[in-house]
């Protein structure tokens, strides 16, 4: 209940005339003559619409991002082609038909940016949703949508005592826990505190230590590397969309 029901990106819909029997068949976007059983010809928006149907993906900005494994992850043009490439029938693989048969899988899952990412209270983990209002473990599903997930699994009865030591040993009581805060917002979805963070003390004072732990916490796919002073730089930010930490 706390996930929404995911609906495609467009009222329009092409699966219509597509047989029930098998979604895998070919007859669903070929054309055959029905006394000869010879090709006629393909039909792009079906192919397209069992396409979106059996691979939800969310269309941002001209990117592609399909649901593997809990969570929507950026594919290049390029790996959706070959998807679609299984679907046609040997020897009958054209440019043209590979072009438009995306170029409509992006159109029927188009999705707004403010439409992804936008459910802060719900933490996207290895083996599942954790709702930060409740500390319960949601099993993933593709209505949600999300382009990140933490590279961890959540365990309630973990804990970290080789971790606690070592703040323990660098930071004073106060210091230790604003860490601890700052690395629980990262984990969030929160975004409210439209703050940077920066970490000073002496050289070897476990700085780098902390930011590699947080950076295997959050996963390199949540991580960006761009340099304060390239922020201002034209693009620069788009660097920035569906990551956690910089």
């Amino acid at each position: 209940k706390t996930i929404e029901k995911w609906e495609p990106g467009t009222a329009l819909d092409f699966s219509e005339g597509m047989a029930d029997e098998d979604p895998e068949s070919l007859s669903n976007w070929y054309e055959f003559d029905e006394k000869s059983g010879r090709l006629k010809y393909l039909i792009i928006d079906r192919l397209a619409a069992h396409f979106a149907k059996v691979h939800p993906a969310l269309s941002i900005g001209g990117a592609l991002y399909q649901y593997q494994g809990g969570v929507y992850r950026q594919l290049a043009d390029d790996q959706i082609k070959m998807q679609i490439r299984q679907h046609l029938l040997p020897g009958k693989a054209r440019v043209h038909s590979l072009n438009e048969a995306l170029s409509l899988y992006k159109m029927l899952t188009f999705t707004e940016p403010d439409d992804t990412n936008n459910k802060p209270y719900l933490v996207n983990v290895k083996n599942g949703v954790l709702d930060l209002r409740s500390y319960k473990l949601h099993e993933h599903s593709p209505r949600l949508k999300s382009t990140i997930q933490i590279a961890a699994v959540y365990d309630p009865e973990a804990e970290a005592p080789r971790f606690r030591k070592y703040l323990e040993e660098v930071l004073d009581e106060d210091a230790r826990h604003v860490l601890q805060e700052v690395a629980g917002y990262l984990v969030s979805g929160y975004s409210l505190a439209k703050k940077a963070f920066i970490l000073t003390g002496v050289q070897s004072s476990g700085k780098s230590l902390f930011i590699n732990t947080i950076e295997m916490l959050l996963g390199e796919d949540s991580c960006s590397h761009v340099a304060l002073q390239d922020l201002g730089e034209r693009f620069a930010t788009a660097q920035l969309f569906g990551k956690t930490l910089n």
